[in-house]
């Protein structure tokens, strides 16, 4: 659990077809483009950079905030902690590649914790 709060809004989830079949692994799923899913645990995850002008954009907070909490703040950005109201998801999606048909391919580029209403 964490302090961190933000006002969630989670459209993908509420808008469409989602699997909530929670397996680990590979695997096909169908109907669905998005399929529920945990977070793998980071470790000794660090911030590296932060902009204040996309953190306040995004976020409503600041770089001075993140910094006052950073070690919940890391731990939260990496996905070892979700803040509550946080649906962890992986998008479906396929294509071809080379020319030919790739198959389903999963989301292997990252998981989307949901959509973030700032003020």
């Amino acid at each position: 659990s964490t302090s961190i709060t933000f006002k969630w809004e989670n459209t993908a989830i509420e808008n469409l077809p989602i699997d909530e079949e929670m397996v680990d692994g590979p695997r096909e799923v169908r109907g669905s483009n998005y399929s529920l899913v945990e977070t793998t645990p980071v470790v000794s995850p660090s911030i590296v950079s932060i902009s204040d002008k996309a953190m306040k954009e995004a976020l409503d907070v600041s770089k001075a905030d993140i910094l006052q909490n950073e070690e919940e703040w890391t731990q939260v950005l990496s996905g070892n902690k979700i803040p509550k109201g946080a649906k962890p998801i992986a998008h479906c999606y396929c294509g071809h590649q080379f020319g030919v048909f790739a198959g389903q391919l999963g989301d292997g580029r990252a998981i989307t914790l949901g959509d973030i209403r700032n003020s």
